[in-house]
């Protein structure tokens, strides 16, 4: 009989090693594969794929803003030429043509700001988000001639 309650509790004890080793193996697994994931996430944001993908919208943008820059001085320049007909005078003595198009060159100028403040708000944002290698001069990927800016200003009218 002295045998047998001797057994039995040899077999608890033995499950419950087995038990606190299942534990242990299952906490063990969980911190390695959230250390896993953790290094894949930095190897995907730091891959050289992943940064020349960020690169190319980071210069993607930042031609879209200069080419939008390069519309609104268009803009206010036939604003500006319109303007100089009239000599700086709106009102009445604006022919129909004249004050349909300066409406339409405003309408336009307003849109093409509010696209170049929208893209600008995303550039930053992103540029703030990390800071690049691609933006250093030494840093620059092969080929490239001029670095891109950190910062973009929103456009603002006077």
């Amino acid at each position: 009989m002295e045998e047998l309650k001797e057994f039995k509790y040899l077999i608890w004890k033995v499950f419950w090693y087995i038990i606190c080793l299942c534990i242990f193996i299952g906490i063990i697994s969980y911190s390695l594969s959230w250390c896993r994931n953790m290094e894949k996430v930095a190897s995907n944001q730091f891959s050289p794929q992943s940064l020349l993908e960020k690169y190319e919208w980071f210069k993607n943008v930042s031609d879209s803003l200069e080419k939008k820059h390069a519309e609104i001085s268009v803009f206010e320049m036939r604003i500006e030429n319109l303007k100089n007909e009239y000599d700086n005078e709106r009102g009445i003595s604006w022919s129909r043509e004249d004050c349909e198009t300066y409406n339409l060159i405003i309408s336009e100028l307003v849109g093409i700001k509010a696209i170049y403040n929208q893209l600008t708000s995303e550039y930053n944002l992103q540029m703030v988000k990390f800071n690049y290698k691609f933006i250093n001069v030494e840093e620059l990927p092969q080929g490239t001639q001029k670095v891109l800016p950190r910062e973009y200003e929103s456009y603002t009218t006077r």
